[in-house]
C-alpha cells in the first residue's frame, strides 16, 4: 500500500545562487540515501516522524521537474529507518534497521525489503544477529555479482566496540551467506576501531573488498578483506602535509566515496591543525588502497572556532567530475550554510555554490544528474519540536557552479601563466617556453564538466602554440599542456 502526496507548490528558496525547483516537506523528514535512475527519476530512501517516538519509513520519489510520490507501506516498517537503498535486476533492495535494545544496550534487527520497479514492496525480511551477536545501527550495501552484499557492524562474543560482518542475500531478500568476526582476527582485538561510519567498496580487480573506518584519534583505515570475507590487512591514511596517520580523525568521511580502477575519492576534514588548533580544513584526497595519498586539496581553510563542519557528502557526474558539499553549524560569527564544490577528479575545483540554510538542518547528501545538475537533500536527524525545519530537495543546475567562475574572476596569476589573449573569441596563444616539443607532450582544453574538447600534440619548435577554439560555447574553459608523467601547466581562459 502506498501514501501518495501531490506536489502544491515550490517552496521560495534562501540560496545564494539559483536553483530549478525546491520541495518542502512539513512532515518531519529524514532523508538517509538515494539514487537518480537512467530516466532521470530518483529514488530516495529515509522516514518521516509521527512523533517524538514513533516514526516510519518511507520511498520517494522525484521526477526530473520536481513532481513526487511519498510511498509508505502501511506499517510494515514502523519504527524500522531505512538507511541504504541499492538497485536491483527488478527493482530495489533497501537494508533499514529496528532498535531492539534497552536503556544502556543498543541493538537493532536488520530489516530487508525488496521493491520491484514501481516502488511496490515485494518482499520483507527482518532478522537478528547470529549467536551471541547483537547488529549495531550503522550499515551499507554493495550489488556483486548478482546479490546484495551488506556489511553490518555487530557487538557481542567479548567485543569491547563492534566489529564489521558480513551478509549476502539474493535479490528476493533470502540470506544465502554470512560471515561474523572471529577471536584471533587483527580485527577482533582492535579496541579503538570505529565503525559508526563504515563504508563497503569491491576493490577494483575483483580480488575482494574495502573497507572504510574511522580509528579513533588515529585516523582513517581501509580494511582489506578477500572473496570469502577473510581479513588481510589494515591500511592507515595519513595527512600528506602534517604527517601522521591521524587524517579525517575528528569528523566523518563523506557519506559517499567514489572509487574508480585505481583508488578512492576521500572527503572529509581534519582538525587541530599545527599552526591553529581551533581549525578545521575540508580536505578532498584521492587514495590507493596501499594507503598512499596521490591527490590532496584543501577546499575551505576558514578558521571555525566554536563552529563545527562535517556531514560532508560526496557524488560523481562521471569519470571526470565530482560534487562535494558540507556544511556549517552556526557560531556567534559564521551563519548556518552548505557549500557545494564542482572539481575534476585531479581536484581543479571548477566552482562552488554556498547555499544559505534554515535553522535546524543536520543531514545532508548529494545525488547527481547525469547532465551534471545536482539534488541538495536537507533533513533533521532527529526529532526535536523546539528544532523541527522543513526537509527540502533542490535541484541546482550546473550552470549555478560555472557561473561563479567568470571573467572577473580569472586570476592575474592564470593570465600571467601565459595565455593570451584572455578573454578570446578565436584564437588562444599558449606559452610552452620550456617545454620539449621533440617529446610526445599534449595540449588539451577541458569544459566545466571535465570533458575534454580539444586535443592536440605539441610539434615543432617555437615559443608559443596557437589554437583555433572559435567553435568553443562562450563559457570558462581549462587549458593542461601534459604528457605521460604528469601535468606540466595549466590554467583557465574565457572564451567570449
Amino acid at each position: 500500500m502506498k501514501r501518495l502526496f501531490l506536489l502544491l507548490s515550490l517552496v521560495l528558496p534562501m540560496t545564494l545562487g539559483a536553483q530549478q525547483w525546491e520541495i518542502g516537506f512539513e512532515v518531519p523528514s529524514v532523508f538517509i540515501d538515494g539514487l537518480i535512475n537512467e530516466d532521470n527519476t530518483a529514488i530516495i530512501a529515509g522516514y518521516q516522524y509521527e512523533n517524538e517516538d514513533d516514526f516510519h519509513s518511507v520511498v520517494y520519489k522525484v521526477g526530473e521537474k520536481g513532481e513526487y510520490e511519498i510511498f509508505s507501506y502501511d506499517h510494515e516498517f514502523d519504527n524500522v529507518k531505512f538507511i541504504k537503498i541499492v538497485p536491483t535486476s527488478e527493482g530495489y533492495f533497501l537494508v533499514g534497521v529496528e532498535e531492539t535494545g534497552s536503556g544502556t544496550v543498543e541493538a537493532y534487527d536488520l530489516h530487508i525489503a525488496v521493491l520491484d520497479s514501481g516502488l511496490s514492496l515485494i518482499a520483507h525480511k527482518q532478522l537478528s544477529a547470529e549467536g551471541e551477536y547483537s547488529f549495531r545501527r550503522h550499515h551499507d550495501a554493495v550489488v556483486r555479482d548478482g546479490n546484495i552484499v551488506v556489511l553490518s557492524e555487530v557487538i557481542g562474543d567479548g567485543l569491547a566496540i563492534a566489529k564489521p560482518a558480513f551478509l549476502v542475500f539474493d535479490e528476493g531478500g533470502e540470506l544465502i551467506a554470512e560471515s561474523y568476526p572471529e577471536q584471533g582476527d587483527e580485527i577482533y582485538d582492535m579496541d579503538n576501531l570505529n565503525f559508526s561510519d563504515n563504508q563497503l567498496r569491491v576493490r577494483p580487480d575483483g580480488s575482494g573488498y574495502v573497507v572504510i573506518a574511522k580509528y579513533t584519534l588515529k585516523g582513517m583505515r581501509l580494511l582489506i578483506y578477500d572473496n570469502d570475507f577473510n581479513f588481510k590487512e589494515i591500511v592507515s591514511v595519513g595527512h600528506p602535509e602534517y604527517g601522521g596517520s591521524n587524517m579525517y580523525n575528528d569528523h566523518e568521511v563523506s557519506s559517499d566515496l567514489w572509487m574508480s580502477d585505481d583508488e578512492i575519492m576521500l572527503m572529509g576534514t581534519y582538525f587541530n591543525h599545527p599552526e591553529d588548533e581551533d581549525r578545521y580544513e575540508v580536505i578532498i584526497s584521492g587514495v590507493s588502497l596501499d594507503g598512499t595519498v596521490n591527490k590532496y586539496e584543501v577546499i575551505s581553510s576558514d578558521t571555525c572556532h566554536s563552529a563545527f563542519i562535517g556531514n560532508n557528502a560526496m557524488s560523481y557526474v562521471n569519470d571526470s567530475t565530482i560534487y562535494g558539499g558540507y556544511h556549517s553549524y552556526s557560531s556567534h560569527a559564521i551563519p548556518f550554510h552548505t557549500q557545494i564544490c564542482l572539481f575534476t577528479r585531479d581536484l581543479e575545483i571548477l566552482g562552488t555554490l554556498t547555499v544559505k540554510d534554515r535553522l535546524g538542518y543536520s543531514d545532508k547528501s548529494l545525488l547527481t544528474y547525469d547532465n551534471g545538475d545536482v539534488l541538495l537533500l536537507r533533513s533533521i536527524n532527529s526529532y526535536k519540536p523546539q528544532w523541527v525545519t522543513e526537509a527540502s530537495i533542490t535541484r541546482f543546475s550546473r550552470n549555478d557552479f560555472s557561473a561563479v567562475l567568470n571573467v572577473n574572476e580569472v586570476s592575474e596569476d592564470e593570465i600571467a601563466n601565459m595565455v593570451y589573449p584572455n578573454p578570446t573569441d578565436g584564437e588562444l596563444n599558449i606559452d610552452i617556453r620550456g617545454i620539449d616539443t621533440g617529446s610526445e607532450n599534449r595540449v588539451r582544453i577541458i569544459d566545466m564538466n571535465g570533458r575534454t574538447l580539444m586535443s592536440r600534440i605539441i610539434r615543432g619548435s617555437g615559443n608559443v602554440l596557437t589554437m583555433d577554439v572559435s567553435s568553443l560555447d562562450a563559457g570558462v574553459y581549462v587549458y593542461e599542456v601534459f604528457n605521460a608523467e604528469g601535468t606540466i601547466s595549466k590554467g583557465r581562459f574565457v572564451k567570449k
